[in-house]
């Protein structure tokens, strides 16, 4: 994939951690994790299905304490989710930062979200934190 913004160029040529360059206004950035950088996936599917980690193309947040219904509609979700998990991507996964979801699933959307179009990177990249409250 390539670096659609130009951020990642940028970024490299600065020497900053892409932590200290997150924009304030709606632009869409990519970048590569860092060492121990988390993430969290709101999700009805059972601690099983990930395993092997995000698939390719799942989406996180970088919020950690949405209730059922505030993941549902700002991160226009198609069912309520009843887990929470923790991402904790292998460092160097590409993600792209998505400052506002957008309206879908009949979802307002709103919230930030971050997409993995190649996936956490495997085993290990995702724990269950908890179940979410409604």
């Amino acid at each position: 994939l390539t670096d659609p913004t130009g951020l990642q160029a940028s970024i490299s040529a600065s020497g900053l951690p892409l932590s200290f360059l997150i924009p304030n206004d709606n632009t869409v950035y990519s970048g590569w994790t860092r060492r121990g950088q988390t993430f969290y996936h709101y999700s009805s599917s059972p601690p099983c299905s990930f395993i092997g980690g995000l698939s390719d193309g799942s989406f996180a947040t970088t919020l950690d304490s949405l209730t059922a219904s505030e993941a549902k509609r700002g991160l226009a979700l198609d069912s309520t989710p009843t887990y929470i998990y923790t991402v904790t991507p292998k460092p160097g996964t590409y993600y792209m930062y998505i400052p506002e979801t957008p309206h879908q699933n009949d979802q307002k959307g709103g919230l930030p979200e971050v997409w993995f179009p190649d996936g956490s990177g495997g085993l290990g990249t995702v724990r269950l934190k908890g179940r979410t409250v409604p």
